[in-house]
């Protein structure tokens, strides 16, 4: 059964001083539970390049100072409930820079 409460994943980070054209995952390992939404924040100077779940291909940028929440459940369909599954790693990749990138994220447990 789902509990009627939400929970928050650890965050996690990535240092952009580093960054490159090659990905790297900004959480190793990935996600430790589903989660409905994640947030990803971007205190770099550039542009962030991520990918959610793929290392060879961005889906979208995140530009500097910017801060965005992705609900899972806006991209299912009526009848289905939509989660990140665990394990789930997001990628980043740009230009090197300074600040960091962020991602944290919210889930059910269940009881």
């Amino acid at each position: 059964m789902t509990a009627n409460y939400v929970l928050a994943i650890p965050i996690t980070s990535a240092d952009t001083t580093g960054i490159s054209d090659t990905p790297i995952a900004v959480n190793e390992g990935g996600l430790p539970n589903a989660c409905y939404m994640i947030r990803l924040t971007n205190t770099s100077t550039e542009p962030i390049y991520f990918s959610i779940g793929y290392s060879d291909v961005a889906n979208d940028v995140l530009l500097p100072g910017i801060s965005t929440e992705i609900y899972a459940q806006s991209n299912a369909q009526k009848r289905d409930t939509g989660f990140f599954k665990a394990g789930t790693e997001i990628w980043i990749n740009g230009t090197a820079s300074t600040g960091d990138f962020y991602v944290a994220g919210y889930y059910q447990p269940q009881i």
